[in-house]
């Protein structure tokens, strides 16, 4: 084989395996179905309805309305047993009024035919302007989503963008962050670094400034010379004091010898005596050595005393000194004092203010650290985010709703348009009040026939007394009772309420089954039907004597049976929609993925139908149809079906 034969028989291979797949898959979420052929069957119908056990009042006998009445057999206070004939129709009178009804009955037949073909054809060219405008719509929808989807697309597009430039803006501003932490955190350690330093500066200085100074021994030293130059002061001043004295004392005794003297002189001068002269002369020379002596003597005491004076004068120009140089000192310490307590004060102060300063330095530092910490916290967590420009993004959105109110806007009118083409006419209920017509007269044709099978017996439905007679020869019979009976037998009467649906398949003299307690009594007489003011209709069944018990609780039970439908199914298999009726079929079909079964929709028309079953008119389906009657999911029409597993 050459090389494209075998890549043409791989790649078959390969598509056989993908169908088998596909289908193995689809077979899982295809819905299971179960299936019936229609069946041809009798539609069984069932009245059902539960009362009381009552006295029995005269009862009416009626006779179909409009009709000859040919013979009266009865009169009033006549004695009549159940079953006996009260009256007899004209049979002539009586087939034509039976004629009637059946040309009535397909006359509404055929109007009915006319008005479903009719329908039809409305439904038909309906469902395809339907079909076109769905067409339209999907086309509008499709379109409109294109156009949603790029605008989408663009948004998430124009976000995708942001998303990238906000992250980069992110990392940006998140290293900002990050930074502006390190930075203030170091600017925090290098406040509390040199807080740290500057404080134990200032306290050093304080604690230099509060230093004691080392005991300064010059002041007793000082005081001690002083002390000692005061005694040499005193001893001099002693000195100089004796010496003073002793020079006081030899002046005075010069004074004394000079006065002696000069008292001498004077003696001599006025002395005659030679020899008192020389006396005189000789206590004067005597007094003059001795004041010459004393001369000596106090010259001598006098440079004794200069050279004292001078010395006291040194001692206390010394002691003067040293006293002003211990002030000096004195003063100088004071001075060294205050200056030291100022220092200190100073330093204090220097202190304090270096630590309100640095404590100052340092809480901004920290409150812009821990600031900056609660920045970058909050960008973290986005609790801070600068707000980004989201104009692109907002026009991109504004474009996706522009583009959604567009398609919202063709989606109403492709939907209106849809809904126009679907729009039912305002019904025409002409076909429903025909049928109910129909079943009316059906049921009037059913007693004139049941009538007409007694030949024209109009019979009582129970024994007694005639009270009342309505019937006149040659007269036509009318919709009010014929006779009235009165019961004389001891019997009673069964009444209950009946829908008026049912009450079409309850007619005088049916033979209905009660059923009260345990037991069941058969052939119990229907004696009349009569429509109350709620619109259900009141049925009366005649009681014999001896059976039920006056004021027992019972039930009633009637059945009747349609003629045999050759199309029947169970009443599971119909669906309804817009008042119409339909079912699904399973067909064969191809698909993309190989043969397959599909629901296929049929429309049918209901001709009579139970709990149960339906039975449909003839032509809509065939026996040999598939009809679907159970699916374990909602069908649609062309869905793809598979039957249940068994």
């Amino acid at each position: 084989m050459g090389k494209p034969t075998k890549i043409f028989i791989v790649l078959l291979g390969i598509m056989l395996l993908f169908t088998v797949i596909s289908r193995s898959a689809a077979s899982f979420t295809v819905a299971q179905v179960r299936i019936e052929q229609p069946q041809a069957r009798k539609i069984e119908h069932k009245v059902t309805g539960d009362g009381t056990v009552e006295k029995l009042l005269d009862q009416a006998v009626y006779a179909p309305a409009d009709i000859l009445v040919a013979k009266v057999n009865v009169r009033k206070g006549q004695n009549v047993k159940k079953g006996q004939t009260l009256a007899v129709l004209d049979m002539d009178s009586l087939k034509d009024k039976i004629r009637t009804f059946s040309d009535d009955i397909e006359i509404l037949q055929l109007q009915n035919d006319a008005l479903l073909s009719a329908e039809a054809k409305k439904n038909s060219d309906r469902n395809q302007a339907v079909i076109r405008a769905k067409e339209d719509y999907r086309d509008t929808v499709r379109n409109n989503a294109d156009a949603v989807r790029d605008a989408k697309k663009d948004v998430k597009d124009t976000k995708t963008r942001l998303r990238r430039e906000q992250a980069q803006a992110y990392e940006k501003k998140l290293e900002e962050l990050q930074t502006a932490v390190k930075e203030a955190k170091k600017t925090y350690d290098d406040a509390l670094e040199q807080q740290k330093t500057e404080v134990q500066q200032a306290k050093r200085a304080i604690e230099d400034a509060a230093k004691t100074p080392e005991t300064d021994y010059s002041n007793t030293i000082t005081q001690i010379e002083i002390n000692q130059k005061q005694r040499k002061l005193d001893a001099a001043q002693k000195k100089l004091d004796a010496l003073t004295k002793q020079k006081d004392g030899i002046q005075k005794s010069m004074d004394r010898l000079n006065a002696q003297k000069a008292q001498l002189e004077k003696a001599f001068a006025q002395e005659k005596d030679e020899a008192q002269k020389q006396n005189l002369k000789t206590g004067i020379a005597s007094l003059e050595s001795q004041i010459s002596a004393l001369t000596a003597q106090w010259n001598s005491c006098s440079d004794q005393w200069e050279n004292q004076y001078n010395t006291v004068q040194d001692l206390k120009d010394e002691l003067a000194t040293e006293k002003l140089r211990q002030q000096a000192k004195k003063n100088e310490a004071s001075r060294q004092e205050a200056d030291r307590r100022q220092t200190l004060a100073r330093a204090q102060e220097d202190y304090e203010n270096v630590v309100s300063k640095y404590e100052k330095l340092v809480s901004e530092a920290e409150q812009k650290w821990k600031e900056s910490k609660c920045t970058l916290q909050a960008f973290v967590q986005g609790e801070d985010e600068e707000p980004q420009d989201t104009s692109a993004a907002e026009n991109a959105k504004k474009a996706v709703k522009t583009a959604q109110k567009q398609q919202k806007q063709q989606d109403k009118e492709a939907k209106r348009a849809l809904a126009d083409a679907a729009e039912i006419e305002a019904k025409d209920n002409s076909a429903e009040i025909n049928a109910v017509t129909i079943t009316q007269k059906q049921q009037q044709l059913a007693t004139l026939q049941k009538v007409k099978a007694s030949r024209g017996k109009v019979k009582a439905q129970m024994s007694g007394v005639v009270s009342s007679v309505q019937l006149t020869v040659g007269e036509k019979t009318t919709d009010t009772a014929a006779f009235l009976l009165a019961d004389t037998s001891g019997g009673l009467r069964f009444t209950t309420q009946v829908s008026r649906e049912d009450a079409v398949y309850v007619d005088s003299g049916d033979t209905v089954a009660l059923k009260a307690g345990d037991r069941t009594w058969e052939d119990m007489t229907v004696l009349s039907t009569e429509t109350e003011e709620d619109h259900t209709v009141k049925v009366t069944v005649y009681v014999p004597k001896k059976t039920i018990s006056l004021g027992a609780n019972a039930s009633m039970e009637l059945c009747k049976t349609s003629e045999e439908y050759s199309v029947t199914l169970p009443i599971t298999a119909i669906h309804s929609e817009k008042d119409k009726y339909f079912v699904y079929t399973m067909e064969k079909a191809d698909t993309v993925l190989g043969g397959a079964y599909v629901a296929k929709k049929t429309n049918v028309t209901i001709a009579e139908k139970n709990g149960e079953y339906a039975a449909m008119k003839d032509g809509d389906l065939s026996s040999g149809d598939a009809v679907i009657v159970d699916s374990d999911a909602i069908l649609s029409a062309g869905e793809n079906v598979r039957l249940q597993e068994s």
